[in-house]
């Protein structure tokens, strides 16, 4: 039996949601996000269930401890991303 790893994520996400009420009354929400597969994931998974319900911004920082090369490609995703999901 296949299983769908996408539903199952949005599934659990939001059956913790339910049970913690997390979201409950949130407008806005700041994501930390590195562009990374665990904040694209995070992201993705979060825009699925609230998009129309709370606003997301994406907060890049740079620790300067990776090349000016490297931190110039997570800044030029992170904007990227943001602009994919509507996020500020």
């Amino acid at each position: 039996m296949k299983i769908d790893i996408a539903k199952k994520i949005l599934d659990t996400v939001q059956s913790t949601d339910q049970k913690y009420n997390m979201f409950k009354g949130v407008k806005r929400a700041v994501i930390a996000f590195s562009s990374g597969p665990d904040s694209v994931c995070l992201l993705d998974t979060l825009s699925n269930l609230y998009r129309d319900k709370i606003d997301f911004h994406l907060v890049y920082v740079n620790h300067g401890l990776r090349s000016q090369e490297y931190l110039s490609k997570e800044e030029a995703l992170t904007k990227k991303y943001a602009s994919k999901y509507n996020a500020k």
